[in-house]
C-alpha cells in the first residue's frame, strides 16, 4: 500500500480529486445524508459542534452538527474555525511555492533569508518546514505570557523575540512548536516584502476562490460567523470576530471545511505546487510531520483484519477548536473536520470514516 502511494506520488497528474466541485451547491444524496446522521450522533449532547467534508470514490459530501456560539448559532459546512496549526501547512505550501519559482532553496540556511531567527545556526529551510530547527515547544509559555498581557497582539516577530530569549537545541530533532511556525511566517513575509495575511490572500484565497478563510489579527477582512470556542471549564470563549488578541493571535488561521477542503484538493492535483513539491508534502515515508503533513495509521476492521494503511493527515488543536484534515493521494480521497469544543475529538471522527470507507470495500 504505501509503495503505491509512492508510485502516485512520482505520478501527481494520476491523481483523481474532482477539482471543480463546487461544495456549496452539494446535491442531496445517500452518501451526504449519511454523513450528516453521522454527525449528528458524533455530536450528541456536548455542547459546541462540527463540520465535515469527505470525498470518497468520487462522491463529496458536506455536512455540520451542533452550536457554534454562545448566542445559538448553529455550525453549517461554511462556518470558519479556528484551524490551528492547518495555518502551518498552508505556510508550508507558500514557501514550497517560492521553492518552486526559485525564490528560496530548500538546504540554504533560514539565517540566508531571516538573518535575526531564533533557530539553530545551521538549521535549513527545509528542516524549519518540517519543525526541525532547535525551537523548544513553548506554546504554554506563550499562552501564559498572553494571560498576563491580554490587549497584546502576538504577531510572528513577537513570538520570535520571546523564542531568542531562551535556549535553543540543535537541529535535527522534531519539536513541534509555535515558536517554529512563527518563523515559517516571518520567512514568507522577508522574501515577499509584505504580511503573512496579504500573502496569503494573494496566493491561496483568491486564486482558489476562498469564502472562509482569512487570519485573526490582520488587517484583512474577516469572515463572517467565526465559530467560538468552547472548553469544559469555561463554555463558550470569547467572540473571535471581536478579539483578535490575546491566546487568539497564537493561532490565528480562520477557515472553513469547505475551504479546507478546496485546499487540499487543489494541493493534490497540482494548482498550488510542482509535482516534486506535493510529493515532498505528502511523503508518507517522512513521519512525523513531514512538511505540513503527519503520517498516521489507521488499522481496518475491529481486530485489523482488513489491513493497514497510511495517509498523510494533519491535526491540532487550539482555543477550544480541533481540527483534523486527511487525503489519500493513492485513491483521491480526503476528509477535513472542524470542531469547536474541546471535548469533540476531530481525529476520532476521521478515523472512524476512513475505517468505514475500508470495511464496505472489504
Amino acid at each position: 500500500m504505501r509503495q503505491a502511494s509512492r508510485t502516485v506520488l512520482a505520478t501527481v497528474a494520476a491523481v483523481v480529486l474532482m477539482a471543480s466541485v463546487t461544495f456549496s451547491a452539494l446535491a442531496a444524496s445517500e452518501d451526504q445524508q449519511d454523513l450528516q446522521t453521522r454527525l449528528h450522533e458524533f455530536v450528541g449532547l456536548v455542547p459546541g459542534g462540527l463540520a465535515a467534508v469527505t470525498v470518497h470514490d468520487g462522491v463529496t459530501s458536506a455536512a455540520a452538527a451542533g452550536i457554534r456560539d454562545d448566542r445559538g448559532g448553529m455550525v453549517e459546512p461554511h462556518t470558519p474555525f479556528q484551524v490551528s496549526f492547518f495555518g502551518t501547512t498552508i505556510d508550508t505550501i507558500m514557501v514550497l511555492q517560492l521553492v518552486d519559482e526559485g525564490r528560496v532553496e530548500l538546504d540554504a540556511p533560514v539565517h540566508t533569508y531571516v538573518p535575526d531567527a531564533p533557530v539553530a545556526a545551521d538549521a535549513t529551510v527545509r528542516q524549519l518546514l518540517r519543525m526541525r530547527v532547535g525551537v523548544p515547544d513553548n506554546y504554554g509559555q506563550l499562552v501564559g505570557l498572553s494571560m498576563e498581557d491580554p490587549g497584546r497582539s502576538w504577531t510572528p516577530s513577537a513570538i520570535a523575540r520571546v523564542v531568542a530569549a531562551g535556549d535553543l537545541g540543535a537541529a535535527g530533532e522534531f519539536i513541534p512548536s509555535i515558536g517554529t511556525a512563527a518563523v515559517v511566517s516571518l520567512l514568507i513575509e522577508a522574501v515577499e516584502g509584505t504580511d503573512r495575511a496579504t500573502v496569503l490572500r494573494q496566493r491561496i484565497v483568491d486564486p482558489l476562490g476562498l469564502a472562509a478563510t482569512g487570519v485573526l489579527g490582520s488587517d484583512e477582512p474577516l469572515p463572517s460567523g467565526i465559530a467560538q470556542g468552547w472548553h469544559p471549564d469555561l463554555g463558550f470563549v470569547g467572540d473571535p470576530e471581536q478579539e483578535a488578541r490575546a491566546m487568539r493571535t497564537l493561532d490565528p488561521v480562520v477557515s472553513s471545511v469547505l475551504d479546507a477542503a478546496v485546499i487540499l484538493q487543489a494541493l493534490a492535483d497540482g494548482r498550488l505546487l510542482s509535482k516534486e513539491s506535493i510529493a515532498l508534502m505528502l511523503d508518507q515515508e517522512a513521519l512525523f510531520f513531514g512538511m505540513g503533513f503527519d503520517t498516521h495509521d489507521v488499522v481496518f476492521g475491529d481486530l485489523g483484519d482488513l489491513g493497514t494503511h497510511y495517509f498523510p493527515v494533519f491535526s491540532g488543536t487550539a482555543s477550544g477548536h480541533n481540527s483534523t484534515m486527511a487525503i489519500d493521494p493513492a485513491r483521491g480521497d480526503l476528509v477535513a473536520v472542524l470542531a469547536n469544543s474541546a471535548d469533540l475529538d476531530s481525529m476520532e471522527l476521521v478515523r472512524e470514516i476512513v475505517s468505514d470507507w475500508a470495511a464496505e470495500e472489504g
